[in-house]
């Protein structure tokens, strides 16, 4: 994790930044409280369940993105970043959560009604229970919504 408090979520190699709650990497979750880590967890865990992957990417300072800090607060565009980079070791989608807002990448596929499900979802704070809180409502909001949410989301 870079000093200073940052954010990031490393379970691979440096450039790749993003949570996959499963199988859980040690060490790797930025200091989230229990309350915040278990609820983010319990909600990635049911999209496992029913068969489906989603990595996180929590992004809370300008250091989590290595070499191109420019993209700090432009969530999307970190999304449609990271997501090709995943794409060698991941094929699932990907949702990035900065205090700026919410990207998703999901492999090259239109994530219009992913986004649209979030307008009410807000990012209360720039801290890792801030983000984890707000990807958890994010999820939330997408299940909320089954037949406009992406179908990575979909739990049934």
């Amino acid at each position: 994790m870079p000093s200073g408090g940052g954010s990031s979520v490393r379970c691979t190699t440096a450039p790749s930044r993003a949570l996959d709650a499963r199988p859980r990497c040690p060490g790797a979750l930025p200091r989230r409280s229990g309350q915040a880590a278990a609820s983010l967890e319990q909600v990635i865990a049911a999209i496992y369940a029913h068969g489906n992957r989603v990595k996180v990417a929590l992004i809370g300072t300008q250091q989590d993105l290595g070499s191109i800090p420019s993209l700090f607060g432009h969530a999307s565009d970190y999304a449609q970043y990271l997501g090709p980079e995943l794409s060698y070791w991941y094929k699932a989608p990907l949702l990035v959560v900065m205090p700026a807002g919410f990207g998703f990448y999901d492999a090259g596929r239109s994530t219009a009604a992913a986004l649209q499900a979030l307008q009410g979802v807000s990012i209360e704070g720039t801290g890792p229970d801030s983000l984890a809180n707000a990807a958890t409502a994010a999820h939330q909001a997408q299940l909320a919504r089954p037949a406009t949410c992406a179908p990575f989301l979909r739990v049934q």
